[in-house]
């Protein structure tokens, strides 16, 4: 059963698995850097709207792309609840 193991590990490309680990650190980077933003809004939601328009609109746009990239499966709707309410 080892030698079975071996071999699957073996049949993944090393390049194939440092992409996969470099992927795994900029999403959870991603995750981390949201967070933080979604919790400076929190924390002063004034700054948030003092924004000019298209800048107010381009920030939402970049967390609602941050998070439906980190949540997958989640509907949009779903998603632009849970950013207005943060």
């Amino acid at each position: 059963m080892d030698s079975a193991a071996n071999d699957a590990a073996s049949a993944v490309p090393p390049s194939v698995v440092s992409a996969a680990e470099e992927t795994l650190a900029a999403a959870e980077s991603v995750g981390d850097h949201l967070s933080h933003v979604l919790a400076a809004a929190a924390a002063d939601p004034d700054a948030v709207a003092e924004l000019p328009p298209l800048l107010r609109a381009r920030a939402f746009l970049a967390v609602a792309q941050a998070a439906t990239s980190l949540l997958g499966g989640t509907a949009p709707s779903t998603l632009l609840l849970l950013v207005a309410q943060a």
